[in-house]
């Protein structure tokens, strides 16, 4: 779970990496709402199909990307669906307590099983570019 602290340190000045399907309208339709708010920690928001140089140089493929919503937090961790998305929401200060309130109760498990599913169905549909 993040922490947050009263004094900032060098981890939090580094930024999280967002990687999305930026082909994909659903996906790129709602990291365009996340971008347009402010940031309690710093994050870059990496569009697969325009940075492949930033992808490669991570060493993810493609596909796995494209599958799953991947953020490389600010200490190094990667993460990848709901827990991406608990990262994001934890990260903007108009989601920051949903977040919160999601690392608190534990429910990752629970918002991965729903995740993962509309992920696999979103994948099947080609809703995303492959």
């Amino acid at each position: 779970m993040m922490q947050s602290t009263k004094n900032s340190s060098l981890v939090d000045k580094v930024p999280h990496l967002v990687f999305y399907d930026d082909a994909c309208p659903l996906c790129s339709k709602e990291i365009n709402h996340y971008r347009k708010l402010e940031a309690r920690h710093p994050i870059n928001w990496v569009p697969l199909h325009q940075e492949k140089s930033t992808v490669e140089s991570f060493g993810f493929s493609k596909n796995d990307l494209l599958e799953r919503l991947h953020v490389v937090r600010g200490d190094g961790v990667v993460v990848t669906g709901a827990s991406a998305f608990a990262t994001i929401w934890y990260s903007i200060k108009r989601y920051h307590w949903l977040g919160k309130l999601v690392y608190k109760l534990h429910l990752i498990p629970t918002l991965e099983f729903i995740y993962t599913r509309f992920a696999k169905w979103r994948y099947k549909r080609q809703l995303c570019e492959i």
